[in-house]
């Protein structure tokens, strides 16, 4: 489902512009959502990333005529370190993908979601 996480423009240690795209899937546009993104420390174990979308979009972000941006509403993701080996996650996101999306296909996306939010957690570690 994600295709493309990147960084477009590091705005200081904790604030970047980041791409995010997923891939089409039999008759849906592949989607993608251009925002600014903050990780922010709550305390020694509690780290907090929100997303605000840029609708403009950004000057370094890549046109893709085959896909559609779509728009991040609501994009929080709490992160609590339990254990070395072990984070909670909880996350509050709603997303507007555009366009039409049919039932079945909402379905298979939500089914894959853990999975691609678990890629975008990695990634923003990275960044």
């Amino acid at each position: 489902m994600c295709d493309e996480f990147k960084c477009l423009e590091t705005v200081d240690n904790d604030t970047n512009v980041v791409l995010f795209r997923t891939k089409s899937k039999f008759v849906v546009s592949a989607r993608e959502m251009v925002s600014a993104q903050s990780r922010r420390k709550i305390s020694a174990t509690e780290t907090a990333i929100f997303r605000v979308n840029l609708e403009e979009g950004h000057p370094n972000a890549p046109v893709h005529k085959d896909a559609v941006r779509g728009e991040g509403i609501i994009y929080g993701v709490f992160l609590k370190k339990v254990s070395d080996a072990e984070t909670a996650v909880e996350a509050y996101f709603l997303i507007n993908p555009k366009g039409s999306v049919p039932t079945s296909i909402v379905n298979s996306m939500v089914e894959q979601q853990l999975q691609c939010f678990e890629n975008d957690i990695e990634a923003i570690n990275k960044i």
